[in-house]
């Protein structure tokens, strides 16, 4: 049993099973009144009580969903010269923490407006693939005025439409995947209170100016050449080169790229040419890419691939590129740790059993816990130096920044 509720201006949307297509619509006079009639609608259907089964980016009260865009907002648009009800775009990158909301120009380019602090994601680097596994999603999603929550029980949120057509052409599971706000996190994307009131208002003014949809694109990390080289060996790097293309559509054009999904992959800015429909389950149909476009991002894509490769063979062994990822997985682990400090909030025994698991990983590889290299052991080489991010080969002029923040 699902129950969504969208409260626009004068409009409230219910909608029983997610697996059935049965909505309950009804328009009311003013935007406050709309809490009210909805609780009456779900006292007439009996469903208060299911209600309190959601998950658990679900339930709470209605309000703080009107909160205005603040003033310091305001000021930013219009020096950026974009309005109140232009549209957005959002893009997530998690060993970052942070989250960027971006003002469609008229133009039809995109202004960056604010770039917010990630309190706390779930899981690791790496995209989600089943329900369950405490994953916060990477991709390509799409999310609508009926993914809008003002009734979560996480202050406010909005759900990213996991899984989308290309994770279901890979038997991807999960549900209730949210940006949302109270610091805390199973699967989701939090911010603090006060930022998911912001990106909440500035997601309702946008649809309210008559956006349909805003993107938001969720990344392991900025693609940059450097990040390439450390994760070079990872299991999910065939999937993230895919989430690059994409990432560098933008970058390259400011423009949010059309996304489509074929042959259990993504393509971006297509056109199919045979008219032919993309569907992620089935082969691709002719298509092209505008020619300048499609090499302006081969070009970028090739070009960060010659200078990945050239800071890949800085490490002089296996061992040493694994040091390099592990260092990066544990800076990603100590900033949460900071940030829940700072907050006053529990570590969880899933996020402590993450860390130890890093940790033992360095050991096996003859280092301490932290990364560093045992006193007893001698000096290390490359990129396993003692503080060495993994990113500095030797006779390189990058000191070592290990124990510490990431370069």
């Amino acid at each position: 049993m699902q129950v969504i509720f969208w409260l626009s201006k004068g409009q409230v949307l219910v909608e029983l099973n997610r697996n059935s297509s049965a909505k309950t619509a009804q328009s009311v006079n003013a935007f406050h009144k709309a809490s009210r009639k909805a609780r009456r609608l779900l006292t007439g259907a009996g469903l208060l009580a299911s209600a309190a089964l959601l998950s658990a980016c679900y339930g709470g009260d209605f309000e703080k969903e009107n909160t205005p865009i603040p003033s310091y907002l305001k000021a930013k648009m219009a020096d950026i010269n974009v309005g109140e009800r232009d549209g957005i775009f959002i893009r997530i990158f998690k060993k970052e923490a942070e989250l960027e909301v971006w003002k469609r120009k008229s133009s039809g380019k995109y202004a960056l407006l604010k770039t917010y602090e990630i309190c706390a994601w779930s899981g690791d680097l790496g995209p989600k693939f089943k329900e369950g596994d405490r994953q916060a999603p990477e991709g390509f999603y799409r999310v609508t005025p009926g993914l809008m929550n003002p009734n979560s029980s996480f202050h406010l949120a909005f759900n990213l439409g996991f899984p989308n057509s290309y994770d279901r052409s890979h038997n991807r599971t999960g549900s209730f995947l949210m940006v949302h706000g109270a610091c805390s996190s199973a699967g989701c994307y939090s911010m603090e209170d006060a930022q998911i009131e912001e990106i909440y208002a500035l997601a309702r003014e946008a649809f309210l100016g008559g956006q349909k949809a805003f993107q938001v694109h969720a990344f392991p990390f900025r693609m940059s050449a450097e990040n390439m080289a450390i994760f070079q060996n990872d299991e999910s790097m065939p999937f993230w080169r895919t989430l690059k293309r994409g990432y560098e559509h933008f970058e390259l054009t400011g423009v949010a790229p059309k996304v489509d999904s074929c042959n259990r992959g993504y393509v971006f800015n297509a056109k199919a040419t045979d008219g032919g429909k993309f569907n992620a389950k089935n082969a691709c149909p002719a298509y092209e890419v505008p020619k300048n476009l499609k090499l302006a991002v081969d070009t970028k894509i090739n070009q960060d691939k010659a200078i990945e490769n050239k800071i890949a063979a800085r490490f002089f062994t296996d061992k040493d590129r694994r040091h390099a990822e592990l260092i990066s997985r544990l800076e990603i682990e100590e900033a949460r740790i900071d940030k829940f400090k700072d907050r006053g909030l529990a570590y969880s025994s899933h996020m402590k059993r993450r860390l130890i698991g890093i940790q033992k990983q360095l050991v096996a590889l003859g280092f301490n816990p932290d990364g560093s290299a045992p006193a007893n052991g001698g000096a290390q080489t490359g990129a396993t130096d003692a503080g060495s991010t993994g990113i500095s080969a030797p006779n390189t002029p990058t000191p070592a920044k290990r124990p510490g923040n990431a370069a």
